[in-house]
């Protein structure tokens, strides 16, 4: 996928380890997640998580239309955000 400059979110896969036991490695998981771009157009931070519901079937249909697009597009690794750093630039 190219960057667009433009686009402030999408749908994009994204690719973590999980770690559910000390005595168990690492594994990959993916996910569909909402993914926020800075104005260079690169990731800077996604959802962890996302529900999928909508208050109608149409707007659940067009929402699974656009989740759809998220296979189409290269996957993101995970993103860590320090949160003390967007503390600090929310003041």
């Amino acid at each position: 996928m190219s960057k667009q400059n433009n686009l402030k979110w999408n749908y994009r896969i994204i690719k973590r380890k999980t770690k559910a036991f000390e005595d168990i490695p690492a594994e990959d998981y993916y996910s569909i997640e909402e993914v926020f771009y800075d104005e260079e157009g690169n990731p800077s931070m996604h959802t962890s998580d996302i529900g999928v519901g909508a208050p109608t079937l149409e707007e659940l249909k067009e929402l699974v239309g656009r989740l759809n697009t998220a296979i189409e597009n290269d996957v993101v690794n995970e993103i860590i955000v320090d949160d003390e750093k967007a503390l600090d630039s929310n003041s």
